[in-house]
């Protein structure tokens, strides 16, 4: 769902990666 990608992206910050390096695992 969207709702769950932008909750990962939000997250993405705190690890300091760029969404491109995030793996799917990560936004399943």
């Amino acid at each position: 769902p969207e709702a769950l990608l932008e909750q990962v992206q939000k997250r993405l910050p705190k690890f300091g990666l760029p969404a491109e390096e995030v793996p799917e695992e990560a936004a399943t």
